[in-house]
């Protein structure tokens, strides 16, 4: 879980469980910059979990990925520009995704994928968080036969839950 929109003064969540709640996403915006070399942000379930034994196997494939309040931009890859999730349960929440490029996915590409983007599983106790995810000013290009679809999303082999999102231009 990686969480964005601090203003550096607040306490851990370890001295103060609510602090999620005191997020300004918006006045403290937190970046992560592609700079055009692939994908920006990337979530792969790792095939290495079949060398994991129980139970430690199965507290492995419960995880979920989170990443919450950051700005997702600059990314150029091929298969989502922003966001690329592979094979994950993973949760975008509150989250500004644009002026990325992908060959599919310019914003978001997703694969054999069932997560959450929009208000999803916040800290605990869940479902609390009210920002949601916006996918902006994406594109899908380039010259090979698969390139060009989902300039702001693309989902191929999986269900992913889209809820109270804006995906526009």
């Amino acid at each position: 879980r990686i969480y964005g929109g601090w203003d550096g003064t607040e306490p851990p969540p370890s001295v103060d469980p609510d602090v999620y709640f005191g997020r300004d996403v918006t006045a403290d915006e937190t970046i992560i910059d592609g700079g055009a070399l692939g994908s920006t942000v990337l979530m792969a379930h790792l095939a290495q979990d079949r060398y994991l034994s129980e139970p430690t196997k199965t507290s492995y494939a419960m995880l979920q990925s989170v990443i919450d309040g950051f700005t997702i931009t600059n990314g150029d890859g091929e298969l989502g520009g922003g966001v690329s999730i592979w094979q994950e349960s993973a949760n975008v929440s509150s989250c500004r995704i644009e002026n990325n490029t992908g060959r599919l996915g310019g914003g978001f590409y997703a694969y054999a994928s069932y997560g959450i983007v929009g208000d999803g599983i916040g800290p605990p106790p869940g479902n609390v968080l009210t920002g949601d995810t916006t996918i902006i000013g994406n594109t899908a290009s380039g010259g090979t036969s698969y390139a060009g679809y989902g300039g702001g999303f693309y989902c191929e082999r999986g269900g992913p839950t889209l809820f109270a999102n804006l995906i526009y231009d």
